[in-house]
């Protein structure tokens, strides 16, 4: 039971660490221009949240701006191709209707 208790226990500090991340982040990065959004890696926040709480903020930055790489960009840009609102034809027809009507 015991064993239990301690397991819950952890899980509770887990998703609480979870759940602080978007928030750290921002206080820390938001005046850099950076945001967190939901499709970012949480390793990757949490990773530069740490480094920028040992005092190096630049080097933290570094570490997201090396996370955007190509590939990183593409797939994420790829991933937005099936979202209506991003889609370039789309937005095109809906601004001509607004005209339109």
């Amino acid at each position: 039971m015991d064993a239990v208790l301690v397991d819950s226990n952890e899980l509770v500090r887990q998703a609480r660490e979870l759940a602080n991340i978007p928030d750290r982040f921002s206080s820390i990065f938001a005046n850099r221009g950076w945001i967190i959004y939901d499709m970012m890696s949480l390793e990757v926040a949490k990773d530069a949240i740490e480094k920028a709480e040992t005092g190096d903020l630049d080097q933290a930055e570094a570490y997201l701006v090396d996370y955007y790489n190509v590939e990183t960009v593409t797939w994420k840009l790829q991933t937005m191709n099936g979202v209506e609102a991003f889609d370039p034809g789309t937005a095109r027809k809906s601004s001509k209707k607004g005209i339109e009507e």
